[in-house]
């Protein structure tokens, strides 16, 4: 298997996994929604927002550092797991404490409070099992992975099931959350044993150069999931929870397809940074085609989540979240700037320029914020799906130029014009469908972009053949 093949092996296990895992998702958002009503299905939104961006705190980059320093010295893999692993349970532990102290002051109402701090045990739980990641990522092992993801849909599904068939009740819904977090946890370490030796040896001297790049890349990453979760978090400040509610229906398939990109660069960061330390122009044609796969796929799904957006929510959810349409057409506007801003992203962490993207980050950061509190009070949700595209959109071209100032690639602007024009043919083809049925102006247009991405050679045959031919024995 060549290293093309290699990629997109992991990239097709991941996004099989995904397939699955969206199909289990939506079954226990459904179920979850149903049980819980609009209310508390928005307060188990806090919860789970709030959870998100802490265990992003608590992550402090150590993983995306793991797998570049592997990547890069891979006969350090034991040593370097040992140094981070214990900086990692430590910073855990420590975000953990910290969110117990904030939570009294936090404005909600008691019960979303009470299923907050019962949360945090699965935080913490959640925070290590990611930690194994990068040992799968850097072995191009990623079906270890995918089948970790399958397990977790499939333990909540199991949890929401038993839940409210025995009406246990919205505390026992998250305290279940948190039992599952746990067996992850134990699962991901004992699959990642055939990788590394496991062990918490911690020598400072090595280890406080790692944390410095880590701490640098976790701010960066933490200002990332701000831009995507920040919206939620000042809907659920300023506006009821039922609003928080009906908003995270709609961005639970945002959620599912912002994972499409990451599971395609977490394949390829490793090729990408060789690559890019290879040589400058191994470093454009890796940066290139990454970005080139990235723009098919993002204008795939873009286009499948707009045309869809009213049966994907009647598929998610009942007509009392029917509000939900809207902001997910308009989200659907972001994943082309989501897809395509990972390449530069993690191109730019190939090269230690961590700094750069934190200055970056803040400046894009603050202009969300500020978006978000003049369009979520008079738009509420619907402000805050058009403040995410809006803000996505400024940050891609940041992160861009920022990338190509330090990397000095040359994108294949030829490739921008075809992949244009496949895009129009698409768009044109919804157009004429969109009456009759969503349906069938989903699968036209999809099959007009396609056709027309493989007419004007936006895809090659060599790019097929690429993927497809077998390597020499």
């Amino acid at each position: 298997m060549n290293v093309a093949q290699r990629v997109f092996f992991n990239t097709g296990i991941q996004v099989v996994a995904r397939g699955l895992g969206l199909f289990v998702s939506l079954l226990v958002l459904r179920l979850t929604t149903h049980y819980l009503g609009v209310q508390q299905f928005g307060q188990l939104s806090i919860i789970l927002a709030l959870g998100e961006l802490l265990r992003v705190i608590a992550d402090l980059g150590v993983g995306t550092t793991l797998a570049r320093e592997i990547a890069k010295t891979p006969e350090e893999t034991d040593a370097l797991g040992g140094n981070l692993l214990r900086f990692r349970v430590s910073g855990s532990g420590a975000a953990v404490l910290l969110a117990l102290v904030v939570i009294p002051v936090l404005p909600y109402s008691h019960e979303t409070k009470v299923g907050l701090a019962l949360s945090l045990v699965g935080v913490f739980f959640a925070s290590v099992a990611s930690f194994p990641n990068a040992f799968f990522q850097t072995n191009l092992r990623l079906e270890l992975q995918a089948a970790l993801d399958i397990a977790t849909k499939l333990l909540n599904l199991t949890a929401i099931l038993v839940v409210s068939l025995a009406h246990l009740g919205f505390y026992a819904l998250v305290g279940s959350l948190v039992v599952v977090n746990g067996v992850i946890c134990a699962l991901a370490f004992a699959f990642s044993r055939r990788l590394w030796r496991i062990n918490l040896r911690f020598e400072w001297a090595r280890a406080k150069l790692l944390i410095r790049d880590a701490a640098a890349i976790g701010v960066a990453s933490m200002i990332g999931l701000l831009h995507f979760k920040g919206d939620a978090i000042l809907l659920s400040l300023l506006k009821p929870a039922k609003d928080v509610g009906i908003y995270a229906v709609a961005y639970r398939f945002i959620d599912q397809a912002f994972f499409l990109p990451g599971l395609f660069v977490a394949a390829v960061f490793p090729i990408l940074t060789r690559s890019i330390h290879r040589s400058a122009a191994d470093g454009e044609a890796a940066i290139n085609r990454t970005f080139q796969v990235l723009v098919l796929g993002g204008v795939t799904v873009s286009a499948m989540i707009f045309v869809l957006a009213r049966p994907l929510v009647h598929l998610a959810a009942s007509e009392a979240f029917d509000e939900s349409i809207l902001p997910l057409r308009l989200l659907s506007l972001a994943i082309m700037f989501i897809f395509v801003s990972s390449v530069f992203y993690n191109a730019l962490i190939a090269v230690n320029r961590q700094r750069e993207l934190i200055a970056m980050g803040v400046a894009s950061l603050v202009f969300n914020v500020a978006l978000n509190l003049v369009l979520i009070p008079r738009y509420s949700y619907d402000g805050a799906a058009a403040a995410t595209v809006v803000s996505e959109g400024v940050s891609f071209l940041g992160t861009f130029v920022i990338a190509k100032r330090f990397i000095g690639f040359r994108l294949d602007t030829a490739f921008l014009a075809r992949a244009f024009f496949a895009t129009a043919a698409a768009a044109g083809a919804a157009a004429l469908t969109w009456r009759t049925s969503a349906w069938l102006a989903f699968v036209l247009s999809e099959a007009v972009f396609l056709g027309a991405a493989y007419a004007v050679g936006a895809v090659t045959r060599a790019d097929l053949r690429m993927i497809l031919q077998r390597s020499p024995s």
